[in-house]
C-alpha cells in the first residue's frame, strides 16, 4: 500500500498492515488541515445530558485513550475524535470529526466481548509495533450526529490506569498543564507564536485534572455522575480571540482572517472564468508537454499578481504541483501580508500554513546553526555551508521561501576527522542505523560522511568533503571552491562565491540524480544567475561573470553536464538565454542538444506527468540520472553498490 501526499511519496506499507496505514493516513489527513488549530494528541468527547461542553483527554499512543473514548462513546457519550482534538486558535472550540476509532490488541477483545453486536468493526488487520491485532469501531449515531460541530472545552482530564484504584480525579496544576499540552501539541511547533499563546491560554481558563482509574467502564460512570465535573463552566476564547488574531505574526507581518467582500469572493470562485490574458511567456520556447499547472506555477513564481482571478479549480492544480516541487512556499511568501487578501479563504489558509511551515524550517536551521558555530571554528577555519542553509544563513532575498530538509557543511579534507571527532562529542550520532557496509560504502564512494543528528534537535547533518561522489568520474577535489568561499556577515561560517555557488547546483542536480525535485533546484539556479525573480526585465542585480563560469566548468570537464541543465532552465522555468554559453562549451547548438538523449531523459526526470505525478517513464528517467554520469569501473565491480542500486529501483 502506497500512500502520495501531492505526488510525493509519504509511506509505503506491505498489503498485511493495510488496516494501521489507513489509520495512519486518517490521522495525517486530519493533521495537515490542522492549519487554523493546536492539533493535541487526545481523544475528546460531549457527556449526555451535560452543560454541552467537551471533555478533552490527552495522552500518547499506549495510554488508554482509546479504549476509554470507546468506552464512553459506547455509554452513550458523543465522541469528537479519539486520536486528534483540534482547538480553534480564536475561541479555542473543538470540531466533531465523527470518524472510527482505532482498536488494539487486548481492547479491541474487550470491546468485543463486552458490547456484543452493539459493537461493529471494520475488517482487522495487524501491526508490528506492539505485533497485535487492529480494527476499526464504527461510530454510533450519536456520534455522527456531532460531526462538524463544534464544542466548547470544559475539562482537560489526563487518563491513567492504575491497578486495583478507584476512580478518582486529581487537579493539575497550570504550569504542568501547559508542559504537557507542548508535547502533546503535534503542530505546537510549527504554528510558532500563536501556538504558544493558544497553548498558554488554554493552560490559564481550562481546568486539568488527572483520571486515575483501573477499568474504562468504571472510570465512564464515574465522570458521568462527578459533582465536580457538573460545576465546570464551558471555556471559550472570549476577548482573546480578536486580539490574538490581529497580533498573529505569520511570516514578517499580521495576517488577519477576514472575509473578502462578496463581489471579490464571487469572482474567485466562478470557475468558468479564464484566466487573466498573459502579455508575454515566460517560459523560452513551445512546451506542449508540460502541464497547466506548471505553466501556471512558472508565471507566479515570476510575476505574483498572475494568481489574482484564479479560480478554485486553477488552484487546486497549482497547488498540487507547487507542492509536489516543493515550490509552494516561494508562492506563499511572495504573497504573504496584504497579497493574501484578495485570495478565496481556502487558499489563504494554505499558504498561511506554508508560511508557519517555513518560519519553523527558518528558526530550526538558525538554532542549528548557532550550536554548531560553537563547536567547529575551534577545528577548522574554514566551514562552507551549501545549499538551502547557505542560503538561509545568508539571507537570499530570492531564497526567502526556499526549504531544506537538511543541514550540509563542506570541510577541507585534512579536517574531516576533527569535525567528525568534535561532533561526535557533542551528542551527534547517526539519523538512522547503519550498517557496516553501510559505513564502508559513504567512506569509499561518495562525497560525504553518515548524515548525523543531535538527539535534541533532529537536524540531519550532512559534512561534505567533496562535491561530487568519489565514484563519479567527474569527481574533484573542493580545495578551491573552498578558499574561493567567502564569509557570512556575522557568521563563523562562510558560502561558496556566487560562480562556485551556481556550479555546485548545477551538479548537484546533474550528477547526484535529486530529480525528485528538480523544479525547486531549477528555479534555484534561475535566482543564482539572474539575481531576484522580482526583477521585471529579468536582468540581473549584479552581472553574473559568464567568462568565470566557463572557465572553471572547463577546467572541471563537466561541460555536457552544465550546458544541458542551463537549457532545461531556460525551457522550463523561463527567460534563460544559454544560446551562446551551449556553442561556446559545446561548439553544439541549443537546438541539436535537445535532441541527445541527456537533456530528454533530464526533462523526462523533471515534469512531473501521470495521475500520481510519478508516471512509470518519469520513474525510469529518474532511475537512469541516478547513474549519470556511469561510474568508474571498479565502483561497478564493488558489492557495496550493488545493493544500493537495487534499493534504489525499488524505491523510484
Amino acid at each position: 500500500m502506497i500512500s502520495t501526499v501531492n505526488g510525493q511519496v509519504w509511506h509505503q506499507w506491505p498489503k498485511r498492515l493495510t488496516v494501521g496505514a489507513i489509520e495512519w493516513i486518517f490521522s495525517h489527513c486530519i493533521f495537515r488541515g490542522a492549519d487554523d488549530a493546536l492539533a493535541v494528541h487526545a481523544a475528546a468527547a460531549v457527556r449526555p445530558g451535560g452543560n454541552g461542553g467537551a471533555i478533552v483527554f490527552p495522552g500518547l499512543s499506549g495510554a488508554g485513550k482509546s479504549t476509554l473514548a470507546s468506552t464512553l462513546m459506547m455509554s452513550g457519550w458523543g465522541l469528537l475524535s479519539d486520536e486528534i482534538s483540534l482547538f480553534d486558535l480564536d475561541d479555542f472550540h473543538l470540531t466533531g470529526l465523527g470518524r472510527p476509532t482505532i482498536l488494539k490488541g487486548h481492547s479491541l477483545e474487550m470491546m468485543s466481548q463486552r458490547y456484543g453486536e452493539r459493537a461493529i468493526f471494520g475488517p482487522s488487520g495487524r501491526i508490528l509495533d506492539p505485533p497485535v491485532r487492529v480494527a476499526h469501531l464504527l461510530p454510533t449515531e450519536e456520534t455522527r450526529e456531532l460531526s462538524g460541530q463544534r464544542f466548547a472545552p470544559v475539562a482537560i482530564v489526563f487518563p491513567r490506569r492504575v491497578a486495583d484504584a478507584k476512580p478518582e480525579l486529581n487537579p493539575i496544576e497550570r504550569g504542568t498543564l501547559f508542559s504537557r499540552l507542548s508535547q502533546y501539541g503535534l503542530n505546537f511547533r510549527s504554528l510558532g507564536k500563536r501556538g504558544f499563546e493558544t497553548t498558554v491560554e488554554l493552560a490559564k481558563r481550562v481546568p486539568a485534572f488527572e483520571l486515575v482509574y483501573e477499568d474504562a467502564a468504571d472510570a465512564e460512570k464515574f465522570l458521568r455522575h462527578d459533582p465536580l465535573i457538573d460545576a465546570l463552566p464551558c471555556v471559550t476564547g472570549g476577548e482573546r480571540s480578536t486580539v490574538a488574531a490581529k497580533s498573529a505574526d505569520v511570516g514578517e507581518s499580521a495576517i488577519v482572517l477576514e472575509p473578502a467582500d462578496n463581489d471579490a469572493a464571487s469572482h474567485q470562485i466562478t470557475e468558468s472564468e479564464a484566466l487573466p490574458t498573459q502579455n508575454k511567456s515566460y517560459l523560452a520556447r513551445s512546451t506542449d508537454d508540460v502541464a497547466p499547472g506548471l505553466r501556471m506555477l512558472v508565471d507566479a513564481l515570476h510575476d505574483p499578481d498572475s494568481v489574482v482571478g484564479l479560480t478554485l479549480k486553477q488552484w487546486d492544480q497549482l497547488v498540487l504541483i507547487a507542492s509536489h516541487t516543493e515550490l509552494l512556499p516561494r508562492i506563499a511568501r511572495q504573497l504573504s501580508g496584504d497579497g493574501l487578501a484578495s485570495l478565496p479563504d481556502v487558499v489563504r489558509r494554505v499558504l498561511i500554513r506554508e508560511n508557519q511551515c517555513e518560519d519553523l524550517v527558518r528558526k530550526s536551521i538558525e538554532f542549528e546553526l548557532l550550536h554548531l558555530q560553537q563547536l567547529l571554528p575551534a577545528v577548522c577555519n574554514r566551514i562552507v555551508l551549501l545549499k538551502g542553509a547557505a542560503y538561509i544563513a545568508a539571507d537570499l532575498p530570492w531564497a526567502r521561501g526556499r526549504i531544506t530538509n537538511d543541514l550540509d557543511l563542506l570541510v577541507p579534507e585534512n579536517s574531516l576527522a576533527s569535525v567528525e571527532k568534535v561532533l561526535a562529542d557533542a551528542g551527534y550520532s547517526a539519523s538512522y542505523e547503519l550498517s557496516e557496509a553501510d559505513v564502508r560504502y559513504y567512506r569509499r564512494w561518495l562525497h560525504e560522511t553518515p548524515p548525523v543528528s543531535h538527539p535534541y534537535r533532529r537536524i540531519e547533518l550532512d559534512v561534505h568533503f567533496r562535491l561530487l561522489p568519489m565514484a563519479d568520474p567527474n569527481s574533484f577535489c573542493a580545495h578551491a571552491f573552498i578558499e574561493r568561499a567567502t564569509p557570512i556577515s556575522d557568521s563563523p561560517f562562510h558560502i561558496l562565491d556566487p560562480v562556485d555557488r551556481t556550479i555546485h547546483a548545477i551538479i548537484n542536480l546533474a550528477h547526484t540524480g535529486e530529480f525528485r525535485r528538480a523544479y525547486r533546484d531549477l528555479w534555484d539556479i534561475y535566482c543564482l544567475i539572474e539575481g531576484r525573480p522580482e526583477d521585471s526585465l529579468g536582468g540581473s542585480v549584479s552581472s553574473f561573470d559568464w567568462d568565470q563560469f566557463a572557465r572553471r566548468t572547463t577546467e572541471l570537464g563537466i561541460g555536457r553536464a552544465v550546458a544541458t541543465v542551463l537549457l532545461l532552465v531556460a525551457d522550463l522555468v523561463g527567460r534563460g538565454q544559454p544560446q551562446e554559453f551551449c556553442q561556446l562549451l559545446l561548439q553544439e547548438s541549443p537546438e541539436r542538444l535537445r535532441h541527445r538523449r541527456l537533456y530528454r531523459d533530464m526533462r523526462r526526470a523533471t515534469i512531473p506527468d501521470g495521475p500520481t505525478l510519478r508516471s512509470r517513464s518519469r520513474r525510469f528517467a529518474m532511475w537512469k540520472m541516478e547513474h549519470y554520469p556511469l561510474p568508474r569501473i571498479r565502483t561497478w565491480l564493488d558489492p557495496l553498490t550493488w545493493t544500493k542500486r537495487i534499493q534504489f529501483a525499488k524505491d523510484v
